[in-house]
């Protein structure tokens, strides 16, 4: 995330939130402006989020916090013997009068009720929310309106969060520049107040513009939000985060865009084909805590430049993150995909199978049931791209619950990342092994087989001559009465045995023995017609055993 950026012409500003953990919003707001916003000449843009210090966060399960206004204060017009103290709205008895009396000139911005869930949004990740454009100048103070805070506790309990006034008053001082884009954060905390319950408070010391704090983009509610308006009433989506409605306004988009976009099978109509490798890989984070941790995949989507969206079915596709360290990653498959720009990637999770060290089930949590993934990246022309997306898991704190997060600097193309797949390594493995499996112990006769004359057997392996194999030699002679005969050998470096054919005989079988292979040779024999046909018999009479 880059702190400020310079521009020839006015550009609208993103309000962003962020939030401990993975972002979790709904009903992004379109950034519209009240009186003062800026129009034209002599506007800049605010990016602006807002974080989540962790204090008593790890009491919650759940805490949804529903914005549905921002405002602006230029500097040298609010209450000059105002304190940081009091950003943290700890007077119960402050009304919206008492803010009024602040004064000064306010830019506001109206949000359509963006929600969050501030257990989820944790450290320097973000989540934009709406679009500002605010006039140039220093501003003193911000001010985040509340709709409603929604808690429930890890023991499934609801939880009272006073936010006195509905309102978060923040005194920090920025200042946008004329055509420039300011990133500011405004970080949210929930305290224990004893035991009269929770408050929830601004954080002044992890709050400001990124040459202050950091911020790390990990959603972007604000994209689509016409479409996403439209979906206000999916109360499932409503408590899903990540983009909860995105998913289906990228949908419709990539109907409207379909001749430009790919076929059902993402086979490029106009163009040659291209294709990407998509593998799975994980970073350590809480990873160590667990001996097993099966994620199922169903689905993986795609996001073009254009806004347009391929996706593919990888059939409930089931990988261990446990045996994924580092830069060993396992394809999920091979996509056929138009060239161009991609943006976004999104991995859509069926289920979480999670076992700890210790043997014991847990769960962890996935908002919404898919990951979402800010990376952009080219397919060329009749390109093969290898693409990881790497993912993570992550304990909120010390509370034993953990959730499932993608990392952005672990994931990206070959060219950005290293890959190592460990599909293939083990295919190299399954190969060796059927190499081992399919090692053959020949024996044959060299030369004619006939009654009362000497004959060698040739015992080889893979073509090679096999020592020290045990050869037993059974013979049924048919003279006043039938007979058998054993005689064992064993063969010398050049892997052969000698021995005399009885001139009685009618049956005679060979046995090889190496090891675990075995490998046989059977002759009957009939008076002088099979002695005859014996003779034509070629060497290359043999039976082979598998080992």
């Amino acid at each position: 995330m880059t702190g400020h950026t310079t521009t020839l012409a006015a550009v609208a500003a993103a309000l962003m939130l962020v939030l401990a953990g993975c972002g979790s919003g709904v009903s992004p707001g379109t950034g519209s402006a009240g009186p003062g916003a800026a129009t034209g000449d002599g506007a800049g843009s605010v990016n602006f989020y807002i974080s989540d210090q962790q204090n008593a966060i790890d009491q919650f399960e759940h805490l949804n916090v529903t914005v549905d206004r921002v405002e602006l204060v230029r500097a040298g017009e609010a209450d000059a013997s105002e304190t940081d103290d009091e950003v943290e709205a700890t007077d119960a008895n402050e009304t919206e009068a008492d803010d009024e009396e602040d004064g000064g000139e306010r830019v506001a911005y109206e949000m359509a009720n963006v929600t969050v869930d501030l257990t989820e949004l944790q450290g320097a990740n973000s989540t934009k929310i709406g679009n500002l454009s605010v006039p140039n100048g220093t501003y003193s103070q911000v001010v985040v309106h509340v709709e409603s805070v929604n808690g429930t506790l890890t023991n499934g309990e609801s939880a009272a969060v006073k936010l006195p006034s509905e309102k978060l008053r923040l005194n920090k001082g920025f200042t946008v520049g004329d055509g420039e884009s300011v990133d500011f954060v405004f970080d949210i905390t929930v305290t224990e107040r004893g035991n009269n319950g929770y408050i929830l408070k601004p954080v002044a010391g992890e709050s400001g513009t990124s040459d202050e704090v950091d911020i790390e983009e990990v959603d972007d509610l604000s994209e689509d939000a016409d479409d996403e308006d439209a979906d206000d009433g999916d109360a499932e989506e409503a408590e899903d985060g990540e983009d909860a409605s995105e998913s289906e306004s990228a949908e419709n988009e990539s109907d409207d865009a379909s001749e430009n976009a790919a076929d059902g099978n993402g086979n490029a109509a106009d163009a040659e084909q291209s294709s990407m490798d998509f593998y799975l890989s994980d970073e350590q984070h809480a990873m160590g805590d667990f001996a097993h941790l099966n994620v199922t995949v169903t689905e993986v989507g795609l996001r073009e430049e254009n806004g347009s969206w391929v996706e593919h079915d990888v059939e409930n596709r089931s990988v261990d993150l446990t045996t994924l360290p580092g830069a060993n990653a396992t394809k999920l498959g091979t996509f056929g995909v138009e060239d161009g720009t991609y943006t976004k990637v999104f991995v859509h999770v069926d289920e979480i199978d999670a076992t700890l060290e210790n043997g014991e089930s847990t769960t962890v949590k996935l908002p919404s049931n898919k990951l979402q993934l800010n990376s952009e990246f080219t397919v060329g022309n009749g390109e093969d791209v290898d693409f990881v997306y790497d993912m993570s898991v992550f304990e909120a704190g010390n509370s034993g619950k953990y959730i499932l997060k993608p990392v952005v600097s672990e994931s990206g193309t070959g060219d950005q990342v290293p890959i190592v797949d460990v599909d293939e390594d083990a295919e190299d493995e399954d190969a060796d092994d059927d190499e081992r499996e399919e090692a053959e112990l020949t024996a044959a006769f060299d030369g004619n087989v006939t009654t009362g004359e000497s004959v060698t057997v040739v015992v080889t392996e893979n073509g090679s001559a096999v020592e020290n194999a045990t050869v037993t030699v059974d013979q049924t002679l048919a003279d006043d009465e039938t007979t058998e005969t054993t005689e064992a050998y064993e063969t010398g470096a050049n892997g052969t045995i000698t021995f005399l054919v009885d001139a009685n005989a009618t049956e005679l079988t060979v046995t090889v023995v190496d090891g675990d292979a075995e490998a046989e040779l059977e002759r009957e024999f009939q008076g002088d017609a099979a002695a005859d046909e014996a003779a034509d018999d070629t060497e290359d009479a043999s039976l082979h055993a598998a080992i």
